[in-house]
């Protein structure tokens, strides 16, 4: 996750007071642990905000104003009910809190119960920073972050694991002269029944090749030159037509985040992108 994404969720969480800010920490405990996560919010919770893999009890903090005094009182009042009622069935204790922890905090906390697990701000972007892209879109809409942010930042991702790949070779590939007409383009590397279906991926793409070119610029002409000739490498040695080899570089790509459709997207924006360039895919007769 970029740091503008970051500073953006960060901006979002302290803004969440009270039950908003439980609100917030049930849905990335959700999309974190899933169903080994059970979120608490009756009235008469006996101290209980969330339990995780039926073994840690979590309390959650975010005051309307913070200071050293009203957090030890919250505190003192969280892990006397704590003991009170889940120690003996739930060795555990968390302690979530919109802010960023103090030593005088974390020093307390330490004082009631020295395995307490701490999650501050910075731990919560943290785990959010692990979650799947497709997650942690959901979770920007959610707390109201414009997804342009969330767009950027999964491109980016795409580009630079795609970079990582091709770090070790240093000659890029020979420039190219404006793509040609995309529908001619399609027509030469598809078969005519998957014409249509093809125009219609690549309208559902076209809008993010400005964004992709942006985050292209970045880069040094031999980075990029270096990324065209592993695309060249890698389609080279497949066999089939360009669909099935669209397919088959798309999960090589994706790697560990096959799973998650939202990044798995934005790598077809990437090789649609490069195959309107010419990179990857027959060329028309005025490319040659």
């Amino acid at each position: 996750m970029d740091s503008i994404l970051r500073t953006f969720f960060k901006t979002a969480i302290e803004g969440r007071k009270d039950i908003a800010f439980q609100d917030v920490v049930d849905s990335i405990y959700s999309k974190r642990f899933g169903s080994q996560f059970t979120s608490v919010k009756q009235k008469r919770d006996k101290g209980c905000d969330g339990i995780v893999e039926n073994k840690k009890v979590l309390a959650v903090y975010a005051p309307e104003k913070a200071n050293l005094k009203n957090f030890k009182k919250k505190v003192d009042v969280d892990f006397g009910k704590y003991s009170d009622n889940w120690s003996a069935t739930h060795s555990e204790w968390e302690y979530v809190y919109n802010g960023e922890f103090t030593a005088q905090m974390i020093q307390h906390l330490d004082s009631l119960k020295q395995d307490c697990c701490k999650v501050d701000i910075n731990a919560l972007l943290d785990m959010i920073d692990d979650l799947p892209h497709f997650r942690r879109r959901e979770l920007a809409v959610e707390l109201s972050i414009n997804e342009q942010f969330i767009i950027n930042d999964v491109l980016k991702a795409v580009v630079e694991d795609l970079f990582k790949l091709s770090e070790q070779c240093i000659e890029g590939s020979k420039p190219h002269k404006s793509p040609p007409y995309i529908e001619d383009k399609i027509r030469l590397n598809y078969d005519e029944k998957d014409v249509g279906d093809a125009l219609k991926e690549y309208e559902s793409v076209v809008e993010h090749f400005g964004e992709l070119k942006d985050i292209l610029k970045f880069y040094q002409d031999f980075e990029v030159g270096a990324l065209k000739t592993k695309l060249i490498e890698c389609y080279g040695k497949l066999s089939g037509n360009f669909k099935q080899r669209l397919v088959v570089l798309i999960e090589q790509f994706a790697e560990r985040n096959k799973n998650d459709d939202y990044y798995v997207f934005f790598v077809r924006v990437v090789l649609i992108y490069f195959f309107e360039s010419c990179v990857i895919g027959k060329r028309p007769e005025s490319e040659k």
